[in-house]
């Protein structure tokens, strides 16, 4: 596969996000939800990875951990840190970051939701999705939800969504960010034979 035309950036959102019973909720920003985003950022080659949360201390975190690794004393500990850390931003909202993406690129991005339930909404497969990118210049923007996924709020802002990720059983309750590792690989990665 030949490297897409579209850019492609990733949100990981915080809220709203449903809980088990199915309210709105917002998720607290981890650690491990920054730098392996960063990484996944930096291995796939997104043009940014956002924390979307409206909660100003998350926010301050994700600048906190990121300018560590930037501009702090993490740049002589690990300088690779870096490649992912850059791609690094936190939003408000879903809303914030695609008016930051059309600013940019002049033209409103492709909101791909995913969820861990088939939604029957809006269905593109992941052949359809490698194509959109190959073949236009509109940016796309790929949300993932934390707790237990998307609230129904966003759906109605969501153009496609991808379909679920199942293996060989019928346990589907991964972690988002291996749902996140697993959903850029079958649409970006390099598979060999």
């Amino acid at each position: 596969m030949s490297f897409p035309r579209a850019p492609i950036s990733f949100t990981l959102v915080h809220y709203p996000i449903r809980n088990k019973v199915g309210e709105d909720i917002a998720t607290a920003v981890t650690n491990l939800d920054i730098h392996d985003g960063s990484r996944l950022a930096a291995t796939y080659g997104m043009e940014h990875y956002f924390l979307v949360t409206p909660i100003e201390e998350q926010r301050s975190l994700v600048c906190r951990i990121r300018d560590h690794w930037i501009t702090g004393p993490g740049t002589k500990r690990n300088p690779q840190r870096q490649e992912g850390m850059k791609r690094v931003e936190h939003a408000n909202s879903v809303e914030d970051v695609s008016e930051f993406l059309t600013k940019k690129h002049n033209v409103r991005p492709l909101l791909v939701g995913t969820s861990a339930k088939a939604t029957g909404e809006q269905a593109v497969t992941y052949e359809g999705l490698r194509q959109h990118l190959a073949e236009k210049d509109q940016p796309i923007l790929l949300l993932f939800g934390t707790g237990w996924g998307l609230s129904p709020s966003l759906h109605n802002t969501i153009d496609l969504f991808l379909p679920p990720i199942w293996g060989p059983t019928d346990y589907n309750h991964l972690s988002v960010r291996a749902a996140m590792a697993i959903t850029l690989d079958r649409l970006l990665g390099r598979h060999g034979s």
